[in-house]
């Protein structure tokens, strides 16, 4: 048994690449509105109350089907496994744009809901 394994991709890279990106997008726009609610202090703490989740619950540790029940109800709706599982469409199935569309919209809705509710906290917090 050879001691590394290569990873061989079916799919496009460029396209595996979109839901990913949009997923480091939206945590710049939760970090925007976590800064904004939070002082220096306190995000520590809370930062880490959204990384455990979308490590345990984001589908790339191990299958989110192992976890069942409540928590994989949980985690199917919260953006983190359907970035990962779009990604993983593409690579390992050689999905396309099209195929992904679904999962890509779960991300950007999020993206966009944690960019405006960043936005307004940030002009609320700097009006006063």
């Amino acid at each position: 048994m050879p001691l590394f394994r290569i990873l061989e991709i079916s799919g496009n890279i460029g396209i595996a690449l979109i839901p990913l990106l949009l997923m480091a997008i939206c945590f710049i726009g939760l970090g925007i509105f976590l800064g904004s609610l939070f002082n220096e202090k306190q995000n520590g703490g809370i930062a880490w109350v959204v990384i455990l989740p979308a490590i345990f619950l984001g589908d790339v540790m191990f299958p989110i089907e192992a976890i069942g029940g409540v928590f994989q109800d949980i985690g199917e709706a919260l953006p983190f496994a359907h970035a990962s599982q779009a990604a993983r469409d593409v690579m390992m199935e050689g999905a396309g744009f099209g195929d992904i569309t679904a999962d890509l919209g779960w991300v950007l809705g999020y993206t966009l809901m944690f960019f405006v509710l960043g936005v307004l906290c940030f002009r609320w917090r700097t009006k006063g």
